[in-house]
């Protein structure tokens, strides 16, 4: 799940890169053409040569010497994007417990260490940690949408007039449905490879659709104004929609989905390491 999103968490900005339903029109569109055929592709490749690395060993099997300098540019992406997780993690706890920057940074630390250890600790407590997280990271985001939905005004959904952010509505869809790749990063540790990843393309490219779509739809029915929509604004949503129970548990499910994303851009990265000679 963590390869291919984190929730909505943090997706505020999308919101705010044009017209409701040009962003909406857009995200589908992006699901379709670009996260259906990678996740297509991954999925077949995945089945025919399970091996960790996921495509930079492909790349290496296809082009040979090639791979050497895909790996390098895909361990690097890995690397600098789990760098931002657990500061990300440590501005969420800042804000949420009030706390001063040298306790903010212990959260930083904490995600470091937790995750070197559960590595330490084997493949069985890297998936226990991973479903767990995967569970409190998405429960916060169905209350939130099943607290708005009685507040479901298609209307402000449809509205399509305004000015468009091209550059970031684009960079957003894109990422949004750019992890689907990385699925096959441990393709190699998975025993039956033929059955799990066409069930997993199968099952995730739904939901995360669908993560994509309803939650942010459920949000601008609640607020329509788009200026409002900067990071965090979901938690002040989270708090008009269930009050402070709501919030609080949606500010938890914020830091387990990023310790989530953390740990999977770096089991992305340790794999891909050592996918090629």
């Amino acid at each position: 799940f963590f390869w291919v999103s984190g929730g909505i968490y943090g997706s505020e900005d999308l919101l705010s890169a044009g017209p409701p339903l040009v962003i909406f029109g857009f995200v589908l569109t992006v699901a379709l053409t670009f996260a259906l055929p990678n996740a297509l592709m991954t999925a077949e490749l995945a089945t025919f040569l399970p091996a960790d690395g996921g495509q930079v060993a492909w790349v290496y099997e296809a082009l040979g010497s090639v791979g050497h300098h895909n790996a390098l540019w895909v361990w690097l992406c890995n690397l600098l994007d789990a760098a931002v997780y657990p500061q990300l993690a440590a501005s969420y706890g800042s804000h949420a417990l009030r706390l001063d920057p040298s306790q903010s940074q212990a959260i930083a630390y904490c995600f470091v260490g937790g995750v070197c250890l559960l590595n330490l600790c084997g493949l069985a407590a890297v998936t226990a940690s991973q479903t767990f997280c995967f569970a409190l990271a998405l429960t916060p985001c169905l209350a939130f949408t099943a607290a708005g939905l009685p507040r479901l005004d298609l209307s402000a959904v449809a509205a399509s007039e305004g000015d468009v952010s091209w550059e970031l509505l684009l960079s957003w869809a894109v990422w949004l449905y750019s992890g689907f790749s990385s699925l096959g990063s441990m393709a190699g540790e998975v025993r039956t490879p033929q059955l799990t990843y066409p069930l997993a393309v199968a099952l995730l490219l739904p939901l995360v659709t669908l993560l994509n779509v309803v939650p942010f739809a459920v949000a601008l029915s609640v607020d329509p104004v788009r200026e409002h929509f900067t990071a965090g604004y979901f938690g002040e949503l989270a708090d008009s929609l269930g009050g402070r129970p709501l919030r609080a548990f949606f500010s938890a499910g914020a830091i387990v989905s990023l310790l989530g994303l953390y740990h999977s851009q770096i089991l992305a990265a340790e794999r891909t390491s050592l996918a090629v000679p």
